[in-house]
């Protein structure tokens, strides 16, 4: 995202652009932050497993296709994480492992 703005001086379609992908990240870490928000909110209820899952998929997506986003990776590998958690297969972390685990997304994506 820095390079196009810096090369927004040599034209009006990069200026464009550069505002058009400026644009696309917010309504994206929008996106990201309700993901997240919903799911630390939610995880603990059974009745709402299957809704998590589904923002945790959506959160996935979207970083797939940002790679701009920063920490986009680790951000993957900590929702997967989350995801086992949700579907039984990782039985060794705890409720409050995944809690930390969406804190700290939550941190990262205020960061962006």
């Amino acid at each position: 995202m820095i390079y196009l703005c810096r090369s927004a001086k040599y034209g009006y379609n990069n200026i464009t652009l550069c505002m058009e992908v400026i644009l696309w990240i917010n309504q994206k870490k929008d996106t990201l932050n309700f993901c997240i928000e919903f799911i630390r909110n939610n995880f603990r209820e059974h009745s709402q497993t299957s809704m998590c899952l589904v923002w945790v998929k959506q959160a996935v997506d979207i970083l797939e296709a940002a790679p701009e986003v920063g920490s986009a990776v680790f951000i993957i590998n900590e929702l997967q994480a989350v995801e086992k958690y949700l579907t039984g297969s990782d039985s060794s972390s705890t409720s409050e492992d995944v809690n930390s685990k969406l804190q700290m997304i939550e941190q990262l994506l205020a960061s962006i």
